[in-house]
């Protein structure tokens, strides 16, 4: 984590949200798509708030390269 993402580099990010929930069908959905790391900051916020357990991750897939975690957020805050 904390690598440095120039904001020339093509790609998107994702969050993705993991509950402790097993039958969490909302949860358990595709991830949500940003083309910014603050906008998919503040999907992540919006999704904790509905869910307070979850677990989520914000991914940068870059286009010509492998997708790596930016940050998690829980119920005890960004890591």
């Amino acid at each position: 984590m904390n690598r440095s993402i120039s904001p020339d580099q093509p790609g998107v990010y994702l969050v993705t949200e993991d509950s402790p929930e097993p039958l969490d069908l909302e949860a358990s959905g595709p991830p949500h798509e940003t083309r910014t790391e603050d906008e998919a900051k503040r999907v992540a916020h919006m999704l904790l708030r509905r869910r307070p357990r979850s677990t989520l991750t914000v991914i940068f897939e870059p286009v010509d390269g492998e997708p790596y975690v930016v940050s998690i957020l829980d119920q005890d805050g960004w890591r």
